[in-house]
């Protein structure tokens, strides 16, 4: 995980950044606003320095490696303010937020990793994203998967799973890494 693999992964992200089409400021009721945020690795650092700022993100610190993370019982977590509509990370917002209502689930049985991007259901904007949106969140998904630690993959699922799984919500891809011992 190093920041060099990281730097490819964020200019896929500006490459394809207007493939992600959601718009969460004028067309949101405010359903993911109270969830976490988990950073990746190297991500408070690129944002903060594209937004010319410091410090939007507290720090979580693994023993592996450390990345932004807002708690969900922070105020104003996630940036958003439905009222003046703004997000305070406008215009490069996370990766995550970026790419929702795609996200990943990650599943972690001994050597084997699997990733299941999945569509959120409760996404008032479900229903008109592009395929070209989704194939761009694969993509990029998929980059990470293959670099990113399995430790950062517990805390996300721990993190976001607690939000977002729905049993209704669809599994639209699905890789696996690892082999069985």
């Amino acid at each position: 995980m190093t920041k060099e693999a990281f730097d490819i992964i964020f200019d896929a992200i500006e490459k394809h950044r207007n493939h992600f089409s959601v718009n969460c400021i004028t067309h949101c009721n405010g359903i993911c606003e109270d969830g976490a945020l988990v950073l990746l690795p190297y991500e408070k650092e690129h944002l903060e320095s594209l937004l010319d700022r410091k410090n939007l993100f507290p720090i979580y610190r693994g023993s592996s490696f450390s990345c932004g993370f807002i708690a969900e019982d922070e105020p104003d977590c996630l940036g958003l303010d439905l009222d003046k509509k703004t997000c305070t990370y406008n215009p490069y917002v996370p990766f995550d937020c970026l790419s929702y209502p795609i996200y990943p689930h990650f599943k972690i049985e001994g050597k084997i990793t699997t990733m299941y991007l999945l569509k959120s259901s409760i996404c008032p904007q479900i229903d008109t994203i592009s395929p070209l949106f989704i194939e761009s969140a694969k993509k990029i998904w998929s980059l990470i998967f293959e670099i990113i630690d399995v430790e950062w993959m517990k805390l996300y699922t721990q993190e976001i799973d607690i939000f977002f799984s729905n049993p209704q919500d669809e599994i639209i891809y699905k890789i696996t890494k690892g082999q069985r011992p």
